[in-house]
Formats: structure tokens, sequence, C-alpha cells
């Protein structure tokens, strides 16, 4: 098992030049400022990387137990797709003719005759 501590941070300008530069003293101030966007989505996003997998189950619990995700149901008007679940915070998910799924975010376009399969993922 890999250790985040062990890792080495790397900072590389992959157009103009493929290798580190973190120990550059020409690119301290955007090392400098990067770190500090990092750190800051690190903060927007709430990281849980540092925390114990335990932990992060009894997040996902609801009143003590493992949450049912309800199913899609879907419906198409004017040949626009539209999913819907009743479960808060779950992911939807489509594919038509048996292509590659894709994360469901708007209604989306479909054609007379395309077999549509959706579903509903909330992890924990």
């Amino acid at each position: 098992m890999v250790q985040a501590a062990n890792l080495k941070r790397q900072f590389l300008d992959l157009e103009h030049d493929p290798y580190d530069l973190i120990d550059q003293p020409d690119y301290h101030a955007d090392l400098v400022r990067m770190r500090a966007a990092v750190d800051d989505w690190l903060v927007r996003v709430e990281d849980w990387s540092e925390m114990h997998e335990g932990a992060m189950v009894e997040r996902f619990l609801v009143d003590g137990e493992v949450g049912i995700t309800s199913s899609p149901v879907f419906s198409i008007v004017n040949k626009k797709l539209s999913i819907v679940t009743g479960t808060a915070g779950a992911s939807l998910g489509y594919r038509i003719n048996k292509g590659q799924w894709f994360l469901y975010t708007n209604p989306v376009a479909v054609n007379s005759g395309d077999k549509i399969e959706t579903k509903a993922i909330r992890y924990g």
C-alpha cells in the first residue's frame, strides 16, 4: 500500500517542458498559486482522502441504515429523454442502443425506436 506522505509532488508544463519544474526558481510563484488553488478546492469539495473508511461509511447511512436507491423513471417528450429518481443525492446514468453509459445532467435528444437504459446510483 502506498502512503500519500511518500508520494512526490510534481509541477509540470507538458506543452513546453515535460520535466519536473518543482525546484525551478522561475516557477516558484506559479507553484505557490497552484498549491493555494488546490488547497482552496479541497476545502470546497470536502476532501475525504484522509478519512478512515469506516467514517466514510457512517456518513452514507440513512438513520443508521444502508439507504435504498429508488429506480429511475424516464419519460420522452418531444424526442427529449428526461430521467428522475426519488432518491436525493443519486446520480443518474443512461445509455442508448447499448452504447456507452453517460451521466445524466439534462434532457437528451433521442430518436424513435432507440432502446434506452437508465440507472440510479447513490453510493453508501
